[in-house]
């Protein structure tokens, strides 16, 4: 499956990207800006372009069929990325259809934890909690 990226350097689409690529999957994407996701995902062979437009989904697309198209929030409903993957018939989607696809496709659960403050402490916790019990946690 290839799956592409449209703001892959972003701190929501960058770390779901690597999750493709340990699932085995083609992974490709665009940024308006470098930044050490960008980098990183290069490091892993990533083809990351920075700057976006149809023309860069289409060469990507020629050599390698985009299945999926993963879009953030940031990303406008007229975006030329976006457009071109309309006019060709390609499934397009926010993160979170496809973090329900690979929890589904892997028989895995999903604990979240949100809030304004001590998201990070709570979680620390909730993996310290896990371990205690061997419970598998990433």
């Amino acid at each position: 499956m290839h799956i592409y990226f449209c703001g892959i350097g972003g701190t929501g689409l960058c770390p779901l990207a690597q999750l493709c690529l340990d699932c085995g999957w083609s992974v490709s994407g665009s940024d308006s800006i470098e930044s050490v996701n960008t980098e990183l995902l290069k490091e892993k062979g990533v083809d990351v372009k920075i700057g976006q437009s149809d023309g860069w989904v289409e060469k990507i697309d020629s050599k390698d069929q985009i299945d999926w198209f993963i879009y953030s929030a940031g990303i406008l409903s007229n975006h030329p990325e976006r457009l071109w993957v309309e006019k060709n018939s390609i499934k397009q989607t926010k993160r979170d259809r496809l973090l329900n696809f690979i929890i589904e496709q892997n028989n895995l659960k999903l604990l979240a934890v949100s809030g304004t403050h001590g998201k990070t402490t709570s979680t620390a916790m909730l993996v310290w909690l896990f371990k205690q019990f061997d419970i598998p946690v990433s």
